[in-house]
């Protein structure tokens, strides 16, 4: 369009000329806009960076003054996990973490903390029991220290023929005192701590059920699981039969929770 034809028709030339100029205002707005997006996400990354490295570094920081004794005890249970992770240093693995060293369990259900035990108690490894509603330094307990009221049972154990590579567990679940809110207690241990006991209730369990016809010489009882032989027994027999064999022998795990 010249300028001979311009001055033969004015009005159009200026309409031409504001579309010219609405459209290179919008291109003006919507790289604006583009500018504005792209730095608002990049400074939410940058947000998000510095506050999960402020997390990770005052979960280290804190985690070095967080003992066994504040991990083991019942306010914990119903807290929010990543809150307590603050305090008690991320996981080493899954749901388990190490304290002073020690090695402890926190399960948790949509971020609020449901169960904690710790996994190996020694002289070293251990805590105040008195925090979660029984007696005395939690390695000197015994499983018959555990029960409190009469809502106990022994529970489902390998007697034999286990045909399992896991190491099979020995222990009870009961229920805790009033002052608890009646929370629940699991305690067990392996065969290389409780050996002696399982030996020993496996010949219980022999004399109560024969030998199997066609090997009169085995110890092996002709029931195949716990299962069949609590209910050969039932429940509250069987309860007194494990406790008169294990009741003094030492836990190796000790947890709490609902």
């Amino acid at each position: 369009m010249n300028s001979e034809s311009c001055s033969l028709n004015k009005d159009r030339c200026k309409k031409y000329l504001i579309i010219i100029y609405v459209q290179v205002i919008l291109f003006i707005i919507a790289v604006a806009v583009i500018i504005i997006v792209i730095n608002r996400n990049l400074v939410k990354n940058i947000t998000d960076t510095i506050a999960k490295n402020n997390y990770l570094t005052a979960c280290v920081g804190d985690a070095e003054k967080w003992t066994l004794n504040d991990s083991m005890k019942i306010e914990n249970i119903g807290l929010n996990i990543k809150w307590l992770e603050k305090r008690i240093g991320l996981p080493k693995s899954d749901n388990i973490y190490i304290v002073n060293e020690c090695e402890v369990t926190i399960d948790s259900t949509d971020n609020t903390v449901t169960f904690i035990s710790i996994n190996h108690l020694s002289q070293r490894c251990t805590f105040d029991s008195n925090k979660i509603g029984l007696n005395g330094p939690a390695d000197l307990l015994r499983f018959k220290n555990i029960i409190t009221t009469e809502d106990w049972k022994a529970d489902y154990s390998c007697w034999a023929a286990c045909g399992n590579s896991i190491e099979p567990s020995y222990g009870l679940t009961a229920e805790g005192p009033h002052s608890t809110s009646f929370m629940t207690y699991k305690a067990d241990a392996t065969y290389s701590t409780v050996g002696d006991q399982v030996e020993k209730f496996q010949k219980i369990l022999a004399n109560i059920f024969p030998p199997k016809k066609d090997d009169p010489e085995s110890s092996v009882p002709s029931l195949p699981n716990e299962l069949d032989i609590e209910k050969a027994l039932g429940r509250e027999k069987y309860n007194q039969l494990w406790l008169s064999v294990f009741k003094d022998a030492r836990m190796e795990s000790l947890g709490f929770g609902h």
